[in-house]
């Protein structure tokens, strides 16, 4: 079947081969697989500011913590290919580096990541690591900042930007009841059953299978391996997708096996 008819299931007779195992309880999320050996638990430290510079960071009282056993920022974090490139077909699969840079590109960008033998100890850990910021100007308001937005040339898939379906204008001035309201949304809503989670084992020395939970699998090997700047073939061996669910962010908030 092509990825086109995968991608429009609905009115096709498709059976869902996890559906029984979810509504059973009997599905296995890629966060269960701790429970085969003993692991370490990783926690993100995110911006808190929209944009701007990381201009000074202290991990000293985070590493002093209970089972803390590693602070990750800039300065320690391990080599990691560029973000992009910009022109990839596939969005999902450009390389997303992490703590790479001093920049903040959004609030919540992650600035540091705490690594413990808990992860609660992992949690308070990361409310030690202490930040300091410079901010830049930035648009916050979606709609006050619309009329200088650019329209993309395409969108995923090719398709066009926008589309517009016979004249709404002038069927909503002859509506009879009329119903106009503008809805917002977080920008992480819940929609995704599976928590985040990622799990990278260790075997004989060296790094055996990573599982990760995504929506598809098709790209998660390529953004695992141009990430941390390892080959396109390792991933394909060592990248196992465990289960199907989404969000980009939870192949970078590791629970790594130790």
């Amino acid at each position: 079947m092509a990825q086109n008819d995968l991608a429009n299931p609905i009115g096709r007779p498709l059976d869902r081969v996890d559906g029984p195992l979810k509504v059973t309880g009997r599905a296995k999320y890629a966060f269960e697989y701790a429970a085969q050996g003993e692991a370490a638990y990783g926690f993100i430290v995110s911006a808190v500011i929209g944009k701007g510079r990381v201009a000074g960071v202290d991990v000293r009282d985070a590493e002093r913590a209970p089972g803390v056993l590693l602070v990750l920022t800039q300065d320690n974090a391990p080599p990691q290919t560029p973000w992009g490139p910009v022109d990839l077909p596939d969005r999902f699969a450009r390389a997303e580096p992490a703590l790479d840079t001093d920049e903040v590109r959004y609030f919540g960008f992650p600035v540091a990541f705490v690594v413990a033998e808990s992860f609660e100890q992992a949690r308070a850990a990361a409310a030690l690591v202490r930040l300091r910021y410079t901010t830049e100007p930035a648009e916050y308001d979606l709609r006050a900042a619309g009329p200088g937005a650019e329209i993309p040339g395409k969108i995923d898939g090719g398709a066009a930007p926008d589309t517009a379906v016979g004249d709404f204008e002038s069927a909503f001035a002859a509506a009879l009841v009329k119903i106009d309201l503008a809805y917002t949304t977080p920008y992480q809503h819940s929609a995704p059953m599976e928590p985040h989670a990622s799990m990278a084992f260790w075997e004989g020395g060296r790094r055996a299978p990573a599982k990760v939970l995504r929506e598809r699998s098709t790209f998660r090997p390529r953004m695992c391996a141009s990430s941390p700047a390892i080959s396109a073939a390792a991933s394909a061996t060592n990248c196992r997708i465990t289960s199907t669910q989404r969000w980009r962010r939870s192949a970078r908030a590791c629970c790594a096996g130790r």
